[in-house]
């Protein structure tokens, strides 16, 4: 049965920006099972501080997403399992927020800086750098989080 999409609100990635940084309890990432689809691939991704996997999909060559800038993304959230939770694509508006400040999950104050416009990258999120062992609507406590964000625009 395929699963409704349910709306996160975008209040949720702010919710998760919270959530302190504690790997206690966060699973060993190159032993979670990830669906296909998602095209997984920790070899060829970048293992950064906290556990969180990044991995260039299309390097941009526009303005640098760095702390304290105001970055637009498209992006999709997915569990691990391949159930997608979040979505924001063209043509509907981006999502924007300051980068650093603790507006959004701190996988991605984490995971986005260095990004450039048009560039396009995939993050796979440890609980403890996303929603924790509570969970947040649709997005269970202890979860893995594997999303694709695209850079926009930076400002």
């Amino acid at each position: 049965m395929r699963r409704a999409l349910s709306a996160l609100p975008l209040t949720m990635l702010l919710l998760g920006a919270c959530i302190t940084s504690e790997t206690v309890g966060d699973p060993d990432l190159t032993k979670v099972t990830y669906a296909p689809s998602l095209g997984v691939d920790l070899a060829a991704s970048t293992r950064l501080v906290g556990g969180l996997y990044v991995r260039d999909i299309v390097v941009g060559n526009g303005a640098l997403a760095d702390i304290g800038r105001a970055v637009f993304v498209y992006y999709t959230g997915w569990l691990s399992d391949g159930s997608k939770f979040d979505e924001r694509l063209a043509p509907a508006s981006s999502f924007a927020f300051t980068l650093g400040l603790a507006q959004v999950i701190q996988g991605w104050d984490r995971g986005i800086p260095g990004m450039k416009v048009g560039g396009v990258r995939q993050l796979i999120v440890p609980p403890s750098l996303g929603y924790g062992q509570i969970g947040s609507g649709s997005i269970p406590g202890g979860a893995v989080l594997v999303f694709r964000v695209e850079v926009v625009n930076v400002q």
